[in-house]
């Protein structure tokens, strides 16, 4: 006679259950999208990870997931859990730092601010091992990445500064530039950087160029104005003449052009780990004044984290 225990018992429902999750669809993203829009979502699958997710996970890792929702029943959330949403007509992963009535507080395990959620849970993941321990003190768990972060673009930044020349650059010269050069300026950023400048020439936009002695581009400043308000679009000094003055150079004869133009107030995103750009339009007389934020996306801004200088002109 065989005698089951109830530890042998619970270890068969694991083993079971672990089994059915394995066995689930694999999705893709749009798939759970499309799938959540329609309502024909499965109670689990299986999904792919992306080190661009938000939260910590390595790419192609295999993520178990559940339908989630914010209180009481089965897959109900708690403090900790890595759970994913549709915003912005995509899916995003977050971490529970707290559940609400109507709503819980979502945070990517390296951003500097939590948002407040009152959108559906599309999917709670099962968790990992990283999830029970960040379940300890998820709040101080996603501080501590967005700190991790900060100090490695930190640490990266004064390594590229070690590297950079220390010889005097170039004399440089900036210009504006007209709508005959825009060939010239798409030419050079696809050079420079390896990929297309995904914007046409437009009647409200200003570029100024910085030329070598010898007449070649190494950087471009593109500025969209509306109004008396003037954005710093695009900026893109070659790789080869950074830290050298130039990018400064040429943002000052930007700021000059639209002041001609009219405009009393500059701004710009700039990538809050972008240690040398943030350097650059500080020394420009650049003041940080928020975080950059989309109404239409209310978590892009966990993932962008652009802070936005002004400038009066």
């Amino acid at each position: 006679m065989n005698i089951v225990t109830g530890s042998q018992r619970f270890e068969r429902l694991l083993r079971t259950r672990a089994r059915a999750i394995s066995d689930a669809d694999l999705l893709s993203d749009a798939d759970v999208c499309a799938r959540h829009a329609d309502g024909t979502l499965p109670a689990r699958w299986r999904m792919l990870g992306a080190r661009t997710s938000g939260v910590l996970m390595a790419e192609g890792e295999e993520l178990f997931v559940e339908r989630g929702r914010a209180r009481g029943g089965r897959g109900a959330l708690a403090r900790g859990a890595v759970v994913c949403v549709a915003t912005g007509g995509r899916l995003t992963w977050r971490r529970v730092l707290a559940v609400r009535k109507d709503r819980v507080v979502l945070r990517a395990d390296a951003a500097p601010f939590a948002e407040d959620w009152t959108g559906p849970v599309v999917g709670r993941l099962r968790p990992r091992a990283l999830d029970r321990l960040a379940a300890v003190a998820p709040a101080r768990w996603t501080d501590l990445g967005w700190a991790a972060s900060m100090a490695a673009a930190r640490a990266f930044a004064v390594l590229r500064h070690l590297g950079e020349r220390t010889t005097d650059g170039p004399a440089f010269s900036a210009r504006p530039l007209g709508l005959l050069d825009w060939p010239r300026v798409r030419a050079f950023w696809q050079e420079a950087c390896g990929a297309p400048l995904h914007v046409n020439a437009q009647p409200n936009q200003h570029v100024v160029g910085l030329f070598l002695p010898t007449g070649a581009l190494a950087g471009v400043n593109i500025q969209l104005v509306t109004g008396d308000v003037s954005y710093s679009a695009f900026t893109l000094v070659d790789r080869r003449f950074r830290g050298q003055g130039g990018g400064r150079k040429m943002v000052e004869i930007a700021l000059g052009e639209a002041r001609r133009l009219g405009v009393g107030l500059v701004y710009v995103h700039i990538h809050a780990r972008n240690f040398p750009s943030i350097a650059a339009y500080e020394a420009c007389g650049f003041h940080f004044a928020r975080w950059w934020s989309d109404e239409s996306d209310p978590l892009l801004s966990a993932e962008r984290q652009w802070r936005v200088y002004e400038r009066a002109t």
